[in-house]
C-alpha cells in the first residue's frame, strides 16, 4: 500500500460516522483537501457537496472530481439556503456530506443580524451533528477570524464537532501541516490535482 493510501485511509478511519471541521487560513488547501478525500468515496458511495462559496469552489470541484456521475452539487447563497441545502442532500439519501464552508454565510449575517446568524449557524451545526449521529459522515470547512486564527463561530463549532483538523501552511516551504484535535498527523502538497500526501504518522 502507499504513503498516500496509508494517509488517506487514516483520515477515512478518524473521520468516518463523524462531524469534522477542517480550517485553516485562507488559500491554506481547504477545498482541495475535503475534495481529495471525496475522491477516495466516490467509487463506492454518492457524495454530496453544498457550495456555500460561489464561482471559485465550483471550479476546483470540476478540477478534482471532474464530471464522476457519483456526487451530488447543491451551491446556495445565504444561511437559510444552506440549512435546506443540508435537509435537501439528506433527503436525498446521502451518506457522505461535504459542506464548504460551513461558516462564511454566517460570517456575512453576523454583519446584518448576529442574533439571527448565531441561532440559524447553531441549528445547523446541531443538524450535522445530528445526521452524523445517525450514521452519516459530515466533512465540514471552515473559515477562520485572521486576527486570532481560529474557526469564525468556533464557540457554537466546538459544540457540535467531533474533529477538528487544521491545515496550517509550512514557514519553511509550500507544505502544509495537517493537525488533528491539535495534535501533529503528517504533511502534504497542494496541486492541480489536490491534496497529496508526503508522510503521516504511523
Amino acid at each position: 500500500m502507499s504513503q498516500e493510501e496509508i494517509c488517506w485511509n487514516k483520515i477515512i478511519n478518524s473521520t468516518m460516522n463523524t462531524f469534522s471541521v477542517v480550517y485553516g487560513e485562507a488559500a491554506s488547501g481547504k477545498t482541495s483537501f475535503v475534495l481529495s478525500l471525496a475522491k477516495r468515496w466516490l467509487d463506492k458511495q454518492t457524495i454530496g457537496y453544498l457550495n456555500t462559496e460561489g464561482e471559485i469552489n465550483s471550479v476546483r470541484v470540476l478540477q478534482i472530481l471532474g464530471n464522476h456521475a457519483r456526487y451530488l452539487y447543491v451551491e446556495v447563497k445565504d444561511i437559510i439556503s444552506e440549512l435546506f441545502g443540508v435537509m435537501e442532500l439528506d433527503n436525498l439519501g446521502v451518506n457522505i456530506m461535504l459542506i464548504d464552508s460551513v461558516n462564511s454565510l454566517y460570517r456575512l449575517e453576523m454583519a446584518i443580524d448576529e442574533r439571527m446568524a448565531s441561532i440559524a449557524f447553531s441549528f445547523i451545526l446541531a443538524l450535522l451533528k445530528k445526521l452524523s449521529m445517525n450514521k452519516k459522515t459530515i466533512i465540514a470547512t471552515s473559515q477562520v477570524a485572521m486576527e486570532e486564527g481560529v474557526p469564525s463561530g468556533l464557540v457554537f463549532i466546538k459544540r457540535y464537532a467531533d474533529n477538528l483538523i487544521r491545515i496550517h501552511k509550512s514557514e519553511r516551504d509550500s507544505s502544509r501541516i495537517i493537525y488533528i484535535n491539535d495534535v501533529y498527523f503528517g504533511k502534504g502538497l497542494i496541486e492541480d490535482k489536490g491534496f497529496r500526501w508526503i508522510s503521516c504518522q504511523a
